[in-house]
């Protein structure tokens, strides 16, 4: 990836020369090309984030802190490099821009596509369904990629650093070798900053916790639920969207799934108690990194 060379007199964004725009706009903003930076991309807020400079010029920070032993295990995250902005308010950031090896070719009734490898396509393909990936991963691909999204949570709880908006569609996977890749990592924050609404409250539909009032962070349990979540719908019911059954006693995790018997007896420990629990006593990352 190469070097961040955005001068450090750009501060606005007004100063900043940009392109045409990547795909199409978000509920918070809209991404677009750098035409004299090829490496990285700009994402530019509809309204700019008050009160938001300190907690974006940490995570520039932790990104820089974190980014290279995370890359050195497969992890990889389009942390913020550059942040633009008057004062105290943020209009947008510079961020890296995402590797071509993310994508997967999709089989469509239109013929072939290539798109984004989201972790929906490390689900196994439904046969009736018409738009599929043509590189189906194995259960052993899917247990390396469930284990990297633990190592990542791990690293950035370790470091006093809360995600937020975990998701399926907030994650990108590369194979031969399985590699991640973490998005919207606009949302993370410090567990003792104070939380900006407009920048860490983003919630992907059907993630949200059931037993809370509210998605107010709550140290690292929204996250802690929110993987429990992720790993059941990976590798227990192979469904996007699928809860957490009421009696948690019946979730089995199923013997082809690439897990030895040990870890699946681990792996059902730990979602049993995530899914029977309440706000604050979900298992720590540290926990599923140990079974997996």
């Amino acid at each position: 990836m190469e070097p961040t060379i955005i001068s450090p007199r750009i501060r606005l964004a007004s100063q900043l020369r940009v392109g045409d725009m990547l795909g199409r706009g978000g509920g918070q903003g809209a991404v677009y090309e750098l035409p004299r930076h090829s490496g990285h991309v700009y994402k530019h807020y509809y309204a700019p984030i008050d009160n938001a400079r300190t907690s974006f010029t940490e995570l520039v920070e932790a990104g820089r802190r974190l980014g290279p032993p995370l890359a050195a295990h497969g992890v990889s995250a389009l942390w913020p490099v550059h942040v633009l902005g008057p004062g105290e308010s943020v209009e947008g950031y510079v961020m890296p821009r995402m590797p071509d090896r993310f994508h997967t070719e999709i089989h469509t009734p239109y013929g072939p596509d290539r798109q984004e490898a989201t972790l929906e396509f490390a689900l196994e393909p439904d046969p009736d369904k018409a738009f599929y990936p043509l590189r189906v991963l194995s259960a052993g691909e899917r247990i390396e990629l469930v284990r990297l999204v633990a190592l990542f949570l791990d690293t950035l709880h370790a470091h006093d650093l809360v995600y937020g908006d975990l998701s399926l569609k907030n994650m990108r996977f590369a194979t031969d070798p399985i590699e991640l890749l973490v998005m919207d990592m606009d949302g993370v924050h410090h567990i003792a900053t104070p939380v900006i609404p407009d920048k860490d409250l983003a919630n992907t539909p059907d993630w949200n916790d059931p037993h809370r009032l509210s998605e107010l962070p709550l140290g690292f349990d929204l996250d802690r639920y929110k993987y429990a979540l992720l790993v059941y719908r990976l590798i227990v019911v192979n469904n996007v969207s699928e809860a957490f059954p009421e009696d948690a006693e019946s979730i089995v995790v199923p013997a082809d799934c690439g897990l030895n018997p040990e870890q699946r007896e681990g792996v059902e420990f730990l979602l049993r108690r995530a899914a029977a629990g309440r706000t604050g006593s979900r298992p720590a990352i540290r926990e599923w990194v140990g079974v997996l």
